[in-house]
């Protein structure tokens, strides 16, 4: 894995934490908002937030899952993976290992620059 990829992992791992976290931040306010309006409004209301308590408590709980699984996966991922090693190619003429292998006789015709 070149450099260019390792950081490009790195951020795109970093901008999905900070957004996953964010959300529920966002959702933990909502509730919190949801549970300090209720005790104050009446009964068909209460009902009409508990429905959206649910709805926004089960969303939390996904999104709290998601980071999780993010987190696992990059540390199993940090953990099983070779310590990277930068090493340089050596250098290998690809022209002339063609050129030793493929005779111009073998070749099929080009057509229609070569007739027989």
């Amino acid at each position: 894995m070149n450099l260019k990829t390792h950081y490009l992992r790195a951020t795109n791992f970093a901008i999905l934490v900070i957004s996953l976290v964010a959300l529920i931040a966002m959702l933990t306010g909502l509730l919190y908002v949801i549970f300090a309006k209720a005790a104050t409004v009446d009964a068909k209301t209460q009902s009409a937030l508990a429905r959206v308590a649910w709805l926004t408590g089960a969303a939390l709980m996904l999104s709290i899952l998601i980071l999780l699984g993010v987190i696992i996966h990059y540390v199993a991922q940090r953990l099983t993976q070779p310590p990277e090693g930068f090493k340089p190619t050596a250098y290998f003429d690809a022209w002339t290992e063609a050129g030793r292998r493929v005779k111009a006789e073998d070749a099929p015709p080009v057509e229609p620059y070569e007739k027989e």
